[in-house]
């Protein structure tokens, strides 16, 4: 990813508690798409708009709730886990590729309506090299 300007529109003017799910992978390992996933967290974090559930807070959560999150990648699907887990938003998304082309998509979901309140998207041409 280069810099931070595919998630300037994610920026609100307060600090709110968010979550970031897996991202489905569509033409790559579920490996790079968790290592996608956390690269995302981090620019949050850095951003000082968001207050980021950790990832392992999160997997015992959900572990103490008995629910798994394979396949969870309907809207439904990442309200009811981001309501588990106590926050106000949820970054949810999906790289895939089509031939040489990469995409990124990412959607911030409120937990409570249930509502897409922020969403982007991100192109890139070439090889799996998104740093």
């Amino acid at each position: 990813m280069q810099g931070n300007s595919s998630l300037d529109l994610f920026i609100d003017e307060k600090i709110q508690p968010i979550a970031v799910i897996n991202f489905e992978a569509n033409g790559f390992s579920d490996y790079e798409a968790k290592i996608i996933a956390n690269r995302i967290a981090s620019l949050l974090i850095q951003s000082n708009q968001f207050t980021v559930l950790e990832r392992a807070k999160m997997d015992d959560i959900l572990k103490e709730q008995e629910f798994q999150l394979t396949d969870c990648t309907s809207n439904e699907c990442v309200v009811e886990v981001g309501q588990l887990l106590g926050v106000q938003l949820m970054l949810a998304g999906s790289i895939g590729r089509f031939g040489n082309l990469n995409t990124i998509e990412k959607r911030i979901i409120d937990v409570q309506t249930g509502k897409i309140v922020r969403s982007a998207s991100q192109e890139i041409l070439g090889e799996k090299n998104y740093s």
